[in-house]
């Protein structure tokens, strides 16, 4: 296995992490706040976004999956490597990048700006829980697409 295999391979591990971290937001808090009235759902998304804006591993996976996949693609044109593994690849970084950089910074971001603002919930709080859902889906989905393609482009 050569550095570009292992590149794509941190690339793949960091994606998982982050479609992992997606995926227990659906999965185990989204059922409890589907449960929750108004005023307890959003304190405990706005505990959960407080809780986000700190967390190391999720910055950690992002940036990790981001550089690696970035440098692992370039090193593929530095040795003349553009064959369908470069494809795969960079289908694969394109989609974390949109998945969770671009996700992030103009659906998730808002949405969560506008979450913290509340002292009261609005009365439309379920429509911006069911954003909340969406986005983190479409954020784990793209996660999950973009491991699966650094896998396959060490294995093509």
């Amino acid at each position: 296995m050569n550095l570009i295999h292992l590149l794509l391979a941190l690339a793949a591990l960091a994606s998982s992490l982050f479609a992992g971290l997606m995926f227990t937001m659906l999965d185990i808090i989204q059922p409890i706040l589907n449960k929750q009235s108004g005023a307890e759902s959003a304190g405990l998304m706005q505990n959960i976004i407080q809780a986000g804006s700190r967390s190391r591993v999720l910055l950690v996976s992002m940036i990790s999956t981001g550089l690696a996949g970035l440098v692992a693609l370039a090193l593929m044109v530095n040795q003349n490597w553009v064959n369908r593994a470069f494809w795969v690849a960079m289908a694969g970084w394109w989609i974390f990048v949109a998945a969770s950089f671009v996700a992030s910074r103009f659906a998730a971001d808002p949405l969560y700006k506008t979450i913290m603002g509340w002292a009261v919930p609005p009365l439309n709080w379920r429509e911006y829980r069911e954003r909340w859902y969406q986005i983190n889906l479409w954020r784990g989905l793209g996660a999950v697409a973009a491991s699966v393609l650094f896998l396959v482009a060490i294995l093509v």
